[in-house]
């Protein structure tokens, strides 16, 4: 990792809302700062944006995680932009409230996982919202499963993922309530039950077969 640490902010007491990290990615081209990590195809900073170029790439699978750990009751939004796939795979996976379930540090067992193979984090405890164009010029295909066990939880085609367009993502966990949006549409709506609510929270950004960029991270705290 870069010696360079992320402009995030720290707040022990905070409002409804507040803002409790901000990532805008405005370092020089090169080696990620020290406050992230990647797994499988290696991850950078590039034009003040966070890249990963691994749409030919062996093993053409990428992690992009934060090395940082919240609490429960979260909204985070970011911008994504697909810049190639060649199969049209236009990958916006998102790992979302993810932790060991041992309590494992993730930094600690990062080595578990240095090939990003996607189903290392299938027995972890998180959840994984897949945004995707599957092959389709038009269309997209949305998932929301539940870990571990990789299980479907909801599933929808519509709306779009396209090549060359930067969309605004969101997603909030309030309590029971989990959604994803995407700009401005909510896509993913679920109540989840009481076993299936994780609340340790690492997030992490995940794609598949594409090269792309994401941006204007926003991490607001709702309790």
């Amino acid at each position: 990792m870069g010696g360079i640490t992320s402009l995030w902010v720290q707040k022990l007491d905070t409002v409804p809302g507040e803002i409790v990290f901000e990532e805008k990615f405005n370092y020089p081209d090169g080696a990620l700062p020290a406050d992230w990590r990647s797994e499988g195809v290696p991850a950078s900073i590039q034009n003040r944006r966070l890249f990963v170029g691994e749409d030919t790439l062996k093993p053409r699978v990428a992690t992009a995680c934060l090395d940082w750990e919240f609490s429960d009751n979260l909204q985070v939004e970011f911008d994504v932009h697909v810049v190639s796939s060649q199969e049209l795979a236009n990958n916006l996976n998102f790992f979302f409230m993810y932790a060991d379930p041992e309590g494992r540090n993730f930094r600690e067992t990062k080595k578990e996982r240095k090939d990003g193979n996607y189903a290392r984090y299938h027995k972890l405890n998180g959840y994984i919202f897949t945004h995707l164009a599957n092959g389709r010029e038009s269309l997209a295909r949305f998932r929301f499963r539940y870990n571990p066990g990789f299980t479907l939880l909801e599933e929808w085609n519509g709306d779009e993922c396209r090549i060359g367009t930067t969309y605004r993502i969101k997603l909030v966990k309030k309590d029971q309530k989990i959604q994803y949006w995407t700009d401005g549409k909510l896509i993913i709506d679920q109540e989840l039950e009481a076993s299936r609510q994780h609340k340790k929270v690492i997030i992490g950004f995940r794609t598949y077969r594409t090269s792309l960029w994401w941006d204007n991270l926003v991490v607001r705290q709702l309790d």
